[in-house]
């Protein structure tokens, strides 16, 4: 969905909860939240460069206030 990670193969889906992915952007070496639809293809493509540890706490604090995506 997001050409600009086929240089990498592809970005790295690293956790799913309910609508929303945490993924790995390689170029940009950082980690990121999502929405998605359909298997293998989430919505919005963002350049954050979170720790994972920092993607997960704001995938929580967005759940916390009943928000989703990134």
């Amino acid at each position: 969905m997001f050409p600009m990670g086929d240089s990498g193969g592809g970005f790295c889906v690293v956790a799913v909860m309910g609508n929303i992915v945490i993924w790995y952007n390689d170029i940009e070496d950082g980690f990121n939240s999502s929405s998605y639809r359909s298997y293998g293809q989430f919505e919005d493509c963002w350049c954050d460069q979170c720790t994972l540890e920092e993607a997960v706490r704001r995938l929580k604090a967005n759940l916390d206030q009943g928000l989703s995506g990134g």
